[in-house]
């Protein structure tokens, strides 16, 4: 629907009419948002105004988001680790350094009552189980991802986009399952292109915070070799 539009949604959804000015508002980067991806990066205001509505916010408390269904892709919302990946565009990319995941909250069952009626979940959808396990992910709900991995398995369910295997591999990691991380690794490898480039910091991360061991080392290794890594 565009801009405004868009934006007059999430203040109706989260029902913010008392409030002025308005607390949400959508910036396309290649229509409406004003600045550069640079200028985004470095912080600072970002302004809007549209009929009675106006909207006065700081860059640092946005979310980056990358939408292309068509590309057989769920919804992505970026981290600012994600600015690694080749495959985005270059100013998505410099724009990722702001995300700030802190601004979501895992509030599912106090939504908006509006939000529940006009938008049910399809749980018979591989973006269903994918957007979840990313919630949980940044939670830090390790057995909640692999928890939506299986049951997406069970379903049939499977990415499209060699992206979408990154929390799962986060995950199977965390929970010291080796050779199912490593086996995610391969697939998303893969399935897309470029995915190099961000699966080799995601696992150079891994080495940092996870506990060394033998099997891990090992495992590390491996990836290692499978990706290429420098």
């Amino acid at each position: 629907m565009g801009d405004y539009p868009t934006s007059f949604a999430l203040n109706t959804i989260y029902d913010t009419k008392p409030l002025r000015p308005s607390p949400y508002w959508f910036f396309a980067m290649s229509e409406n948002l004003g600045t550069d991806a640079a200028s985004l990066a470095e912080g600072g205001e970002l302004t809007a105004k549209k009929y009675a509505s106006t909207f006065v916010g700081n860059s640092r408390d946005s979310l980056i988001i990358v939408f292309e269904p068509e590309k057989n892709q769920c919804l992505w919302i970026l981290r600012p680790e994600d600015a690694a990946y080749r495959g985005l565009p270059e100013a998505i990319k410099q724009a990722a350094q702001v995300s700030n995941l802190s601004r979501i909250k895992d509030q599912h069952e106090t939504y908006p009552a509006l939000y529940r009626a006009i938008v049910p979940e399809n749980p018979a959808s591989w973006c269903f189980h994918y957007q979840r396990a990313d919630l949980a992910r940044q939670m830090g709900d390790w057995e909640q991802v692999v928890f939506f991995w299986n049951l997406a398995q069970q379903g049939g369910y499977a990415p499209g986009h060699g992206f979408e295997y990154i929390p799962f591999i986060q995950g199977y990691a965390h929970l010291g399952n080796w050779k199912q991380a490593l086996a995610l690794t391969k697939q998303s490898n893969r399935v897309s292109a470029n995915m190099k480039t961000i699966l080799c910091p995601v696992w150079e991360e891994l080495n940092t915070i996870i506990s060394q061991s033998a099997e891990w080392d090992s495992a590390f290794d491996e990836a290692n070799k499978i990706l290429g890594c420098q």
